[in-house]
């Protein structure tokens, strides 16, 4: 691959959207997927335990969503959406698969939808916990039987894997529970076979969309990647330069490793399909990505 360019919108959490101009610019750079983090933990643990989420109305998400949705199908895109509806939890996911399903419907839109589940069952997670498989994170107390059984709800951090499991299996949107803001934007660029520590170092900088652009808000970035570097790109005009000392692009480089190879150009398969289903997947629901479903 020489060169993987993906375009980072800002998160859709508080439903405020973002320059249509800024998408449809950057959509013209032909980008290898749309990537948006639509959730946070800034708010605390009330939006998971609640099953709200911090958007300001479900009419203005949706019409962001109908934005997307139709631009990026039009441009034959793949959408990444990760941490739907604030905190990913279940209900947070059947939320906006049924606001995309509803924009499928009105707009008479067709194409693969895959789901990935994030929560996690009590019966799972007291199973890990007899087994021995519960590690806490630094100075994190331990997880035991009386907290799992006190919480509302419990969520699994996805990683990009989930993500390149759903492309592989076909769709052409993907709308994921709780992940990292990571693995939104490293997924393609693992399935491409891109240097990993750079792709890291690329998602980990464009995860929020133009807030590292000046003037600051809420807008796209388009990120490029290439074998031995990263830029970044804010695609509205007016955001006259990133939040570097180098004008409207900042680099990385990585060191050349002993006997390494620079990987093959390939490219991103179709995404278009003419399938419709009316159901959703079948079989109980798992943790991970399911099947794609077809909607319109």
């Amino acid at each position: 691959m020489t060169e993987l360019r993906c375009l980072s919108l800002n998160g859709l959490m508080h439903g405020n959207g973002f320059p249509t101009e800024s998408l449809e610019t950057g959509l013209d750079r032909d980008p290898h997927f749309v990537g948006v983090d639509a959730g946070s933990t800034d708010g605390g643990p009330h939006f998971l335990g609640s099953g709200e989420n911090m958007h300001s109305s479900r009419r203005a998400v949706k019409e962001v969503y109908r934005v997307l949705l139709t631009r990026c199908l039009d441009a034959d895109v793949p959408l990444l959406v990760g941490s739907a509806a604030t905190a990913g939890a279940d209900v947070h996911v059947e939320w906006t698969v049924d606001l995309v399903e509803e924009i499928a419907d009105e707009e008479g839109l067709d194409f693969e939808l895959g789901v990935v589940w994030s929560e996690q069952s009590p019966a799972d997670l007291h199973d890990a916990i007899d087994a021995g498989r519960v590690d806490p994170l630094d100075e994190s107390p331990e997880l035991d039987a009386v907290t799992v059984e006190s919480s509302e709800r419990v969520v699994a951090m996805a990683g990009p894997e989930v993500f390149v499991e759903a492309l592989d299996r076909g769709a052409d949107v993907v709308i994921a529970g709780r992940c990292s803001d990571v693995a939104i934007y490293k997924a393609m660029a693992l399935r491409e076979g891109c240097h990993e520590g750079l792709a890291t170092h690329l998602a980990k900088t464009i995860e929020c969309g133009a807030l590292i652009a000046t003037p600051r808000g809420g807008d796209c970035i388009l990120g490029t990647l290439s074998d031995h570097e990263f830029t970044v790109t804010p695609t509205n005009p007016t955001n006259a330069r990133t939040r570097s000392p180098s004008p409207r692009t900042c680099c990385t480089r990585r060191p050349t490793r002993p006997g390494s190879s620079n990987p093959e150009e390939s490219s991103t398969p179709a995404r278009r399909t003419t399938r419709r289903s009316t159901s959703g997947p079948s079989g109980s629901r798992a943790r991970g990505s399911t099947p794609p479903r077809s909607t319109r």
